[in-house]
């Protein structure tokens, strides 16, 4: 991509623009960055022949001609997108059309730290990073125009700090934008997992084109990923969200922030092989007690999606009340986003066909027909890869606007 500087400001505004609503129109563009046709029209046309930005198709409009759509161009740059997890880092490689060039994992053993645990943290992220890009190197690609992190727990996108990180003992306010920034020389973002599944979700997955989504993320822990009229919402500490701290009547396990009751102790993957392990402590007749070990069970997400797919009536009753859960934290999100559209998603959605039930009959019965008119819930395919993926998207996202306010 040539340098920013030698785009004008009018033509950066447009592809942020396009970027953030592909398939945009032109009129949709001059509604967007408050453009004359004129001022929009000459801007598109040195963008389309600098091939930063492409026709992407035709779009009915409401007069019955159709107008031309805009995405970014592919083949002016990269963008790295890394999901850090707790014992490896997850590694996608963007074109700037959003599309997947290389997805691949790399050990990165967070559990393993010294005592000095900020500083360790941030040489394991460079030790990773630096192996990311001579393996980029090496596939015949261009070191990437910026990098984003997608992390669990507690994130500040504005000041570039991870706050707390759920099970990763000691993070308290790590400053990775500056220390990554100053070490690679390169843009650098971060931003939570839920917030980076809903960038990935809008631009390119089952909420493309709506303008009000709301995401719940079943992951590590319980987030969301709030887009209210297309912008996403972040809050003042960036902490906006945070469903999963919200205390339910119906729950007694201790969460890590120190409440008791929250919908992350019941409804992420370790709250869930909690709640099984317990029960089946308790002696509940199942298949699943073939899995006990001392005063302990090997439990995993799959081996207890197995167990309901071969029809053991405990494990799918068990799954029907964690389904329960998440329809009520659905029902508060819908009730304070009144979203178009509301998508579950991560590693926990991968028991969709057997919560699905009880989480649509939940909103069915809490949520008022004026509210739920015209909306819908959907579990899209949840891959491990896709948080990356949405780090990669406010990389590009990211650099587009800080070039823009850095002209004012």
């Amino acid at each position: 991509m040539q340098s920013f500087d030698q785009i004008p400001i009018d033509s950066l505004r447009i592809m942020k623009c396009i970027h953030d609503h592909p398939g945009a129109t032109r009129l949709e563009i001059m509604e967007q960055v408050q453009a004359s046709h004129l001022t929009v029209s000459g801007a598109i046309k040195a963008l389309e022949s600098q091939k930063l930005i492409r026709r992407s198709g035709k779009i009915q409009g409401e007069s019955g001609r159709p107008s031309i759509s805009y995405a970014i161009a592919a083949g002016t740059g990269s963008f790295l997108g890394i999901q850090v997890n707790l014992n490896t880092a997850r590694f996608v490689l963007m074109d700037s059309s959003t599309e997947l060039l290389m997805e691949w994992d790399a050990d990165c053993p967070f559990d393993e730290l010294g005592a000095k645990v900020q500083e360790a943290y941030i040489d394991a992220l460079k030790l990773v990073i630096d192996k990311s890009m001579t393996r980029i190197a090496e596939a015949g690609y261009p070191r990437p125009i910026a990098l984003a992190l997608s992390l669990p727990g507690m994130v500040d996108t504005t000041k570039g700090t991870w706050i707390s990180g759920l099970q990763f003992r000691g993070v308290r306010n790590i400053p990775l934008q500056k220390e990554l920034e100053s070490y690679l020389e390169l843009p650098i973002f971060i931003e939570d997992n839920a917030r980076a599944m809903v960038l990935f979700e809008k631009l390119r997955g089952s909420a493309k084109g709506y303008g009000n989504v709301a995401l719940l993320y079943l992951g590590v822990g319980m987030g969301t990923g709030i887009v209210v009229d297309g912008h996403l919402m972040r809050g003042f500490h960036g902490t906006a969200g945070e469903i999963g701290h919200i205390p339910h009547a119906n729950n007694n396990y201790r969460c890590s922030c120190g409440n008791i009751g929250c919908f992350e102790t019941v409804v992420s993957p370790y709250g869930i092989i909690r709640l099984f392990n317990d029960r089946l402590m308790e002696g509940a007749s199942s298949t699943l007690q073939n899995r006990r070990i001392g005063d302990r069970y090997a439990l995993d997400l799959e081996c207890i999606l197995e167990s309901a797919k071969e029809g053991d009536h405990f494990t799918i009753r068990t799954l029907l009340e964690i389904g329960d859960y998440i329809g009520d934290a659905c029902d508060i999100l819908i009730k304070l986003f009144n979203p178009e559209i509301l998508v579950i998603t991560g590693a926990v959605s991968m028991f969709s066909e057997f919560v699905k039930k009880s989480v649509e009959s939940t909103i069915a019965l809490k949520i008022a027909s004026e509210i739920s008119q015209d909306f819908q819930v959907i579990f899209p395919v949840y891959k491990p890869y896709l948080e990356a993926w949405g780090a990669a998207i406010l990389a590009q996202g990211e650099v587009l606007a800080r070039e823009i306010r850095s002209r004012r």
